[in-house]
């Protein structure tokens, strides 16, 4: 609406509509935790929002039973219909692609009219920041089922939202043929690094059949410092207990910063320094590498970065401190994203239901070692195939938020004679 409470007029034939006048709006629940029977063995898709992707939702992360549907305010819905999302990620759309009943953070707009269905996923997908910033509440900000029943929506007759859909399906599909070449790209020049790797390693595929001229074959031990714990692993379970966390002090390596490459940001947590006194053996320092000991498989490998404080290694990681005089710290690393390691490492684990590698075994590794200087030179490649890859990294997140930017903009020209406000 305009600031004298009159919406803008509307092209011939256009009408304001709320939206709970063309479409039967409804919302789920949850069964009651307090009966388990309710979720085991269940049959019945149960959405939440995070099963909610803008797009066809195909699958859900829990299923109930036809009991918690009938002792329970959760309904089942038939596929095709437009749900949208009512608190936190507000505004976040889905179709659903089979039958499926949500939980009350869902809000499902049913009609049997597709062509509208699609009109109003997009119009609404245009809206998304509006109907962010018309949420409420404190933790978790959220709009309610009668506020989307009010929602005045511009509508056209069936053949202009027909076009109006396609048009706009058509410009979001070049959007996203658009970042799927840069996603792609990127990914080539990101594996630029491993292709480095294997081609100098060709000659070495094979521990047991000899290796190149001037390379040798060394175990972990065999290029570790000798300081004590120069191998180690993170404490055993009693030994760090999650009450033992703290929100400052020494932070904690996790298996999962070790997987992204950062060890630093708000999911970082920390024990006192007097506790970290007591896990002396799992300390890390800079330049140290950094091994998972479970995956699929395990043996992903990070170096802890310069400058970082020192840090206590949690459970199923690694520490391995290289020493700089018989080996490149950043050589090793590589080595462990080379198919000859990864091969000995998935070998080791192999039968195991839940893979891991123990230390021991761990230690038994065989590593592809040449001369120095082909070490420094090797490294020296995949540095300069890092730059270029985290150049490009930087192009694709700049190439990505035009493109929102841009499917912003085409949202708000496809409804360019729409730009009513929300209600109040």
């Amino acid at each position: 609406m305009s600031e004298n409470g009159a919406r803008p007029e509307l092209p011939e034939r256009w009408k304001w509509e709320k939206l709970g006048e063309i479409v039967r709006t409804s919302s789920g629940g949850t069964p009651s935790r307090n009966h388990p029977e309710y979720y085991e063995d269940g049959t019945v898709p149960w959405l939440k929002i995070g099963d909610l992707s803008d797009g066809v939702v195909n699958q859900a992360d829990e299923q109930i039973t036809e009991e918690a549907l009938a002792g329970s305010s959760a309904k089942k819905l038939p596929a095709g219909t437009l749900v949208i999302a009512m608190y936190g990620s507000i505004g976040k759309l889905g179709f659903l692609g089979l039958d499926a009943a949500t939980n009350q953070a869902i809000c499902a707009l049913e009609t049997e009219d597709e062509v509208l269905r699609s009109y109003l996923f997009w119009y609404l997908r245009g809206q998304r920041k509006a109907l962010l910033a018309a949420g409420f509440g404190g933790t978790q900000a959220n709009i309610s089922q009668t506020f989307l029943k009010r929602l005045p929506i511009p509508l056209p007759p069936q053949g202009e939202q027909k076009s109006i859909v396609e048009e706009v399906e058509q410009l979001w599909s070049t959007i996203d043929s658009g970042q799927r070449h840069l996603r792609q790209a990127e990914r080539q020049l990101g594996a630029l690094r491993t292709a480095i790797v294997e081609d100098e390693l060709a000659p070495t595929r094979d521990p047991d059949n000899g290796s190149a001229p001037e390379w040798t074959w060394v175990t972990p031990p065999e290029i570790a410092t000798d300081e004590r714990y120069s191998l180690a692993i993170g404490p055993f379970g009693s030994n760090l207990k999650v009450s033992d966390y703290a929100d400052e002090g020494v932070p904690l390596v996790f298996v999962r910063s070790i997987r992204s490459g950062t060890f630093a940001g708000p999911e970082t947590r920390f024990v006192t320094r007097e506790k970290a006194k007591e896990l002396e053996a799992h300390r890390v320092e800079s330049g140290d590498l950094l091994i998972t000991k479970m995956g699929d498989p395990p043996g992903d490998c990070a170096i802890y970065p310069s400058g970082f404080p020192e840090a206590i290694v949690t459970a199923d990681c690694i520490r391995f401190a290289v020493a700089p005089e018989k080996a490149s710290p950043e050589f090793v690393a590589l080595l462990f994203w080379s198919a000859t390691v990864k091969r000995q490492i998935s070998e080791r684990t192999k039968g195991v239901a839940q893979k891991k590698i123990s230390l021991d075994t761990f230690k038994s590794v065989q590593l592809p070692l040449p001369p120095r200087e082909k070490q420094d030179a090797i490294v020296d490649r995949a540095r300069r195939a890092d730059r270029a890859s985290d150049s490009l990294r930087r192009e694709v997140l700049r190439a990505n938020a035009r493109a929102e930017d841009l499917r912003t903009t085409m949202l708000r020209s496809a409804f360019s004679q729409t730009k009513g406000e929300l209600p109040r």
